[in-house]
């Protein structure tokens, strides 16, 4: 984590671009507000989220939300932001971490961990399982993959590329 940007997280504020959406995490100590924003022809869509609430806009005229929709729309940003964000959120109290084994992978060397999740603070999808390879040599989550159960489920692999420091903190795409 501390090669990742460890403490700088606490009280991080980054903007990013992902699918044609602008995205903005800003953490305050344990309080955090996550943003996103996007242009669909004439309406500008801002949604705003923080522990307690979410509040979706369409040109500037705050919605009125069903719970679903609530729910669908805080899970698809808090989804970004937690993968943008890695491995910060591996810190909360929730978050069962093991060591499964060192292995070899293009010649770099790698601690191999599982992440599972507790029911309660885990959110609606705590039974998702990820493993994360983490380079010996840089301390960095180069590869990662997870199982997951919504939508029919399924598995993932993914690589780490365009890996740049900003101000401190580590993204990778």
């Amino acid at each position: 984590m501390e090669a990742h940007g460890g403490k700088l997280y606490n009280d991080a504020d980054y903007s990013f671009e992902f699918r044609g959406k602008k995205y903005r995490f800003q953490n305050d100590g344990g309080a955090y507000t996550y943003s996103t924003e996007i242009q669909k022809g004439d309406s500008l869509i801002k949604d705003v989220m923080t522990a307690d609430k979410f509040k979706r806009s369409i040109n500037n005229s705050l919605q009125s939300l069903s719970k679903k929709d609530v729910d669908k729309y805080s899970e698809a940003i808090n989804s970004v932001i937690y993968f943008a964000t890695l491995p910060h959120k591996l810190q909360d109290a929730s978050v069962h971490k093991t060591f499964v084994e060192e292995t070899t992978i293009k010649g770099k060397n790698y601690d191999v961990i599982k992440v599972t999740f507790g029911q309660e603070g885990g959110g609606k999808d705590f039974d998702d399982e990820y493993h994360y390879w983490i380079n010996k040599d840089t301390h960095k989550i180069d590869y990662l993959a997870y199982s997951y159960l919504v939508n029919d489920g399924g598995v993932r692999f993914r690589s780490a590329f365009n890996t740049r420091v900003v101000d401190g903190v580590t993204f990778q795409d």
